[in-house]
């Protein structure tokens, strides 16, 4: 078994009007070298070949062609529990980000 990773994407966008856009990922990561993410040790025991699928929904907005805004929603689910929620250690998480990109 060689050193590898996996990590197909689909993505689908729509642009109602011209200043806004919407898009919707579907993401899978299979790490099973642990190239990126490394070998840990959780609860006694040691977690190899990171694993999660990801969907996520974003909003977009261009006031002018040098700036985007962007509104963020995204969910993890991994095959192990690797992310930590409190005291514990789940399966699952969520993240909300809001972004601002400029073309100089």
């Amino acid at each position: 078994m060689g050193i590898h990773q996996t990590q197909p994407n689909l993505i689908v966008r729509y642009q109602p009007a011209g200043h806004w856009a919407v898009a919707a990922r579907l993401e899978y990561y299979h790490d099973p070298s642990n190239v990126i993410i490394p070998q840990t040790e959780l609860e006694g025991h040691t977690v190899t070949g990171f694993r999660t699928f990801s969907p996520s929904l974003n909003l977009d907005y261009r006031p002018v062609e040098q700036v985007a805004l962007r509104l963020e929603g995204r969910l993890y689910r991994a095959a192990n529990p690797v992310f930590v929620q409190g005291d514990a250690l789940v399966p699952y998480d969520a993240l909300l980000v809001a972004s601002l990109a400029l073309r100089l």
